[in-house]
């Protein structure tokens, strides 16, 4: 089966039902090119246009990024959309209600900050993003990459498991998370029990982190508590094999993501 057609399957039953249906995207790397800085990205107009057509359409449309909340809020702008943030740390519905923080201990992540000052990991070129409840060790713009790449792996990692954090590489960055399982996919499960009659979903994604909800799809759908799910995954050079074995489906870059919301944009409204 081609691309096209093969997408234009995966998305019919919520084309059909778009009402009964949830859109679970990522940001970086998914909607928003990757850049240096985080503080750069920016999702192109094109694709602005397209998501401002799917709330009021869709039963469910949902941001679940590795971001902080107030900065995935603000770089993506949309009213009556749901947003996950510091990968499932933060949930906010379509209607603006919080739901309840999971009860993660951050004494431990706390602490592990501490260990990491700038004097540190400047001389590998690694840069560290402090989200609140996450972390994430940046070095896409060290001088050697692969030189802090090893580092993280020598160092931080090591002594992150020791801490009894959890570890996971990301896309040239190492990711820091509290422990007690919370991630995309417990968000995911969370956003589309608190919205009533969805039987459809489909989540698009670019790293590790995003299998995780394909994972939580497809065990609502065994549990009947969804009809329908798949997962897209946005490749790049950088996209590792565990994500190109776990989708139902592939896209290429920023705009192949942009084929699938033109395709789901012209839903009709229910």
């Amino acid at each position: 089966m081609d691309t096209d057609r093969q997408l234009a399957a995966l998305l019919e039953p919520l084309v059909t039902e778009p009402g009964r249906s949830a859109i679970l995207l990522d940001l970086d790397g998914t909607l928003a090119p990757i850049v240096a800085r985080p503080d750069d990205v920016d999702i192109p107009l094109p694709l602005r246009a397209l998501l401002a057509t799917l709330p009021g359409r869709y039963g469910l449309v949902a941001f679940v990024s590795g971001r902080a909340l107030g900065d995935l809020r603000r770089i993506v702008g949309l009213d009556g959309v749901a947003y996950s943030g510091n990968h499932g740390m933060e949930l906010v519905l379509t209607d603006g209600r919080s739901l309840p923080p999971p009860g993660i201990d951050l004494r431990s992540l706390r602490a592990f900050v501490a260990e990491w000052p700038a004097g540190r990991l400047q001389p590998f070129g690694i840069w560290l993003e402090d989200k609140g409840a996450t972390l994430t060790f940046h070095y896409r713009t060290a001088r050697d990459p692969e030189g802090a790449r090893a580092y993280l792996e020598t160092h931080v990692a090591p002594a992150g498991a020791v801490a009894g954090l959890s570890v996971a590489p990301g896309r040239m960055s190492l990711e820091v998370h509290p422990p007690g399982g919370v991630n995309k996919g417990t968000a995911v499960a969370a956003l589309l029990r608190a919205t009533t009659g969805i039987h459809h979903a489909v989540s698009v994604g670019d790293d590790r982190t995003d299998t995780a909800v394909w994972s939580v799809l497809r065990q609502m759908i065994r549990s009947g508590e969804l009809v329908t799910g798949a997962g897209i995954a946005v490749t790049s050079s950088e996209t590792p094999s565990v994500v190109l074995e776990s989708a139902d489906a592939l896209v290429a870059g920023v705009a192949g993501v942009e084929q699938v919301l033109a395709h789901l944009s012209a839903a009709h409204a229910v």
